[in-house]
């Protein structure tokens, strides 16, 4: 009987040791979610202005760089945030270019609960983050709309008081093949991307690109819908105003407490001085070719000085090449044409010496 209670007794204190593990354990989850949450709204991170540039590398790479100044309240130092899906070359930095460290939900969950928990999701995650958007409501902007959220935590520096903050985004976009134009000899690549309705926060939108290798074709167009969808009235000076407008660089500043989802869309292409040239070259080609047959075919024995012009047109065809065709996708059309009169030309030069050979 005695043996008997002892037993109970250790099974007692072992059921009360586990459960005081259990509540330490809960305890944490509980504070986890509590630092992430900040619930007060005066304790909110709020971002205040955000800035995005998209600058085209080359026809299949754009580089977009997000700038946003915060409000960040004393003793916050985690930043919730929702990210169009997996981005390439993602790098995160303060003003002061210090990189910041970003983190899933997995590893959050190591950081807080310093375990291999589940507590904290993408789910969570995705609560936290709408929850920020009462006090300030704003998408990451991606040209891929159907491509899925991914929410993470960027660890912020950490001071008593409340203070601004200056948080960059940098990351590489890949631009789809479909984008590209298909019924142009010089083609273009096609842009668009959405901006949520704003509240404490404007949008600045700047379009850039190197302008010795692109231009945007045309003028951007903006648009704008409700939260019905359907399409709104909107003019340049009161919803958005254009900052800044360039053949490589166009600025837009959408305002503040604006209800509507804006979108922007815009083409880049070659420079138009590199189409002329382009055409130029094309033209002087085939004058030349039809000189050089013409006078052949009149004169065999003008072969010699047929072959020095065309070897003259072939370098030049080169020449234009090496100089103008700095981008092999959107000039891919211009590379063929010019790759036939080269063939071209060889191919006459070739025929000429023989037909004078047997002669």
């Amino acid at each position: 009987m005695v043996v008997k209670k002892l037993k109970t007794k250790k099974q007692l204190e072992k059921k009360v040791v586990d459960l005081n593990s259990n509540i330490k354990i809960l305890q944490k989850k509980v504070d986890a979610l509590k630092k992430l949450e900040d619930v007060e709204k005066d304790k909110r991170i709020v971002i205040y202005r955000q800035y995005f540039t998209y600058n085209l590398i080359n026809s299949r790479v754009m580089e977009v760089t997000a700038f946003f100044h915060l409000f960040v309240p004393g003793g916050s130092d985690v930043w919730v945030y929702k990210l169009p899906g997996y981005l390439a070359s993602l790098d995160v930095t303060t003003g002061d270019g210090n990189s910041l460290p970003i983190l899933s939900d997995q590893e959050l969950n190591l950081l807080f609960i310093n375990e291999n928990a589940n507590f904290i999701t993408q789910d969570s995650l995705k609560k936290i983050f709408e929850e920020q958007m009462i006090v300030n409501e704003l998408t990451l902007l991606s040209s891929d709309e159907n491509q899925k959220s991914h929410f993470v935590g960027f660890i912020i520096p950490q001071y008593d008081q409340d203070h601004f903050q200056k948080i960059i985004i940098k990351w590489t976009e890949q631009v789809r093949k479909e984008d590209t134009s298909k019924n142009t000899i010089s083609q273009y690549v096609n842009r668009r991307h959405t901006v949520e309705p704003t509240t404490s926060a404007s949008v600045y939108l700047n379009i850039t690109m190197d302008r010795k290798k692109y231009e945007i074709q045309g003028e951007p167009e903006i648009a704008a819908a409700d939260k019905e969808g359907n399409n709104a009235e909107i003019k340049d000076g009161e919803q958005y105003k254009k900052i800044l407008q360039d053949k490589t660089n166009y600025v837009y500043r959408i305002k503040r407490n604006c209800p509507l989802k804006f979108t922007l869309k815009w083409s880049i292409g070659i420079p138009a001085m590199i189409r002329r040239w382009a055409w130029a070259g094309f033209l002087i080609a085939i004058l030349v070719l039809s000189f050089s047959i013409i006078t052949f075919i009149i004169d065999p024995s003008t072969s010699y000085e047929n072959s020095k012009l065309l070897a003259g047109l072939i370098a030049m065809l080169v020449g234009f090449r090496v100089l103008l065709f700095h981008d092999i996708e959107l000039m891919y059309r211009w590379n063929v044409i010019y790759l036939g009169f080269l063939g071209a030309s060889v191919v006459f030069i070739l025929i000429m010496q023989g037909i004078t050979y047997v002669k």
